[in-house]
């Protein structure tokens, strides 16, 4: 499970956490962020209440009338106006509530140690320093926002790596096409094939070099980054007595065994090819099951299971 939820949150964060700051406010309104009136309603405000979320009955983390408090949040709040007006699609965790003379007077949430809600505007704001805001929750002991941050900051870090690698797997014939085939989820695979077809020349090199570089990715079979997709297509532009003659009495080496075993115990392939295992060598299947069952990924385990087992 906690496997489970560092990919699900990998996916979500690590590429720019762009599935998640998904623009909601009217463009128009991005100039609508003034963080000078921000600091003046802060100034306004006699007591600060951080609540766990912004929802109704959310349990109270921080409660406080002291002016040091509410001063050193204003200080901590280094916002940039955005160009255009936009809002991250969650609704912000931990929120700070601020109140005059009983009343609340404002609202403002957190959004990843990089973002913040205020009822101010219309528009989110970004932190120009994330830093001093992420500290004004430490001093709190309200550990929340520094540990989803540096999460953010580790998958970001590690998808990175992953990314660096594939394209450093990837046959050099393909690197001039490959913006293109990342445009889109149905890309023109043809130049990539042509191109592979003119750098290797044999067909069974070609298949090869494709399922060390699919054998290449950040891991799972499934819940993988969306570009990974590509080499999975070019593979399955071979039949599946091609993709079999490639690797017949070859000693393969991990990257390709991790290509063929996730082309063949992978989704696609179950779909488009749903009588094709039976084909696989009984040998062949031995050593895919073998080699899948090294890794701790319980998915790719289930998967190569039902895949190469008897």
């Amino acid at each position: 499970m906690r496997r489970y939820r560092s990919r699900l949150l990998g996916t979500i964060l690590a590429f720019a956490l762009t599935s998640c700051f998904s623009s909601a406010a009217p463009p128009e309104k991005g100039g609508d962020v003034k963080p000078a009136e921000l600091a003046a309603l802060i100034d306004r405000a006699d007591k600060l209440v951080v609540l766990d979320t912004p929802l109704e009955k959310a349990p109270t983390l921080y409660e406080s009338k002291d002016r040091k408090d509410l001063d050193s949040l204003k200080a901590a709040m280094k916002l940039r106006a955005p160009e255009r007006g936009w809002r991250c699609s969650c609704y912000g965790t931990p929120a700070v509530a601020l109140y005059e003379k009983g009343k609340q007077i404002g609202l403002i949430t957190n959004h990843h140690g990089v973002f913040v809600r205020c009822n101010l505007w219309a528009s989110d704001a970004a932190l120009t320093d994330s830093e001093p805001l992420l500290k004004w929750f430490d001093d709190r002991k309200i550990p929340g926002p520094r540990k989803e941050f540096d999460l953010d900051v580790k998958l970001r870090k590690q998808a990175d790596a992953d990314k660096k690698r594939w394209l450093a797997a990837m046959p050099p014939s393909l690197k001039p096409h490959w913006e293109a085939a990342t445009r889109s989820f149905t890309p023109d695979l043809e130049p990539m094939q042509k191109a592979l077809a003119e750098q290797v020349k044999d067909k069974k090199a070609r298949i090869l070099a494709l399922a060390a570089w699919f054998g290449s990715g950040a891991g799972p079979w499934s819940g993988y980054p969306v570009y990974e997709s590509v080499a999975g297509k070019l593979l399955l532009g071979y039949s599946t007595a091609e993709l079999l003659e490639a690797v017949k009495g070859r000693d393969l080496s991990k990257p390709e065994m991790e290509g063929v075993a996730r082309l063949f115990g992978g989704w696609d392939f179950s779909q488009q090819r749903p009588d094709d295992l039976a084909l696989v060598p009984a040998e062949l299947k031995a050593k895919l099951l073998k080699h899948s069952m090294e890794t701790d990924d319980e998915d790719k385990r289930g998967r190569a299971r039902r895949s190469f087992g008897k």
